[in-house]
């Protein structure tokens, strides 16, 4: 099992030989998306690069969320925000983090910014699990083009399909795999541990690692954040920062609108009928009896 950041020096070397997964930790340099293009200026404005190699999103003004992995170290962390070169981006230390078990298990983290950042877009968290399935996201970073190449100037996308369950592995029931199991070429990779998984702008997934990176058969594996939900809002509770908005989810088909039916056109306004004249001595002018008559 790789964490997504490349380890320095020799040790890369080595596990490009041995055709091993690269493990990530906090104090590696990092590299990222293969198979991608690069993303637009604003398209992400929540994105966010932290500066031990991993990439986090802005889920409300002070609380990144990103990998567990990434956070091995004790240095301070700084985010950079809100651009496609990270090096331009809004940067804010952090000052406190929680965190999951990691890979495998709940490979989360939560990392409070010591002043809240000046976006005003972030990105959502699911609801619950039900987009969990979908066809297929989209993940996003700073970083290689291929396995073991160096890190992108500029921020990188690439669509990846859902893999299935049984594909997955064990920990299927915290984790979401993705990736084009037939051809390969397609994936996030080393740096961009702790980047998101979107299902349109929602975030379901965390790079959390793989076996290399967009290999033919071997998929890319993201904590599956619909499964740390209460975890995820608790520490941020904890930390005093501020809570994420309302969830997301697929957006419900709205009822169909009737078609009005045609105005009625009014009919003729029926003339008031004429109360009867008394006669002089207070009867009714008719043959019929009134009340209390008899025969």
């Amino acid at each position: 099992m790789g964490r997504r950041l490349l380890i320095t020096g020799s040790l890369i070397s080595v596990g490009v030989l041995l055709g091993t997964a690269v493990v990530a930790h906090a104090e590696e340099d990092p590299v990222g998306i293969v198979g991608g293009k690069p993303s637009a200026e604003g398209v992400y404005p929540w994105m966010a690069r932290l500066s031990m190699g991993c990439g986090g999103s802005l889920i409300s003004p002070d609380i990144v969320l990103s990998a567990a992995h990434c956070f091995s170290g004790s240095d301070p962390v700084t985010a950079a925000i809100g651009k496609v070169r990270h090096s331009e981006g809004e940067k804010i230390t952090g000052d406190q983090v929680r965190k999951g078990a990691g890979p495998e298990q709940s490979d989360w983290a939560v990392l409070k910014l010591s002043t809240p950042s000046a976006a005003t877009s972030f990105v959502k968290l699911p609801a619950d699990g039900s987009l969990d399935t979908s066809p297929s996201f989209r993940t996003i970073g700073w970083g290689a083009t291929s396995e073991g190449g160096p890190q992108s100037e500029v921020l990188l996308e690439v669509d990846v399909p859902l893999v299935p369950e049984a594909q997955c592995g064990p920990a299927a029931q915290v984790e979401i795999c993705a990736g084009d199991m037939d051809k390969g070429g397609i994936d996030s990779c080393q740096g961009d541990s702790g980047g998101p998984l979107l299902a349109g702008d929602v975030i379901v997934g965390l790079v959390s690692w793989g076996e290399g990176c967009a290999r033919k058969g071997k998929p890319g594996h993201y904590a599956k954040v619909s499964a740390f939900l209460d975890d995820i809002r608790d520490a941020i509770t904890e930390l005093g920062g501020q809570q994420p908005g309302g969830g997301g989810g697929p957006t419900p088909t709205p009822s169909p609108t009737p078609t009005p039916g045609p105005t009625p056109t009014p009919g003729p306004t029926a003339s008031p009928t004429a109360s009867p004249s008394p006669t002089p001595d207070g009867g009714t002018p008719s043959d019929t009896p009134g009340p209390g008559d008899t025969d």
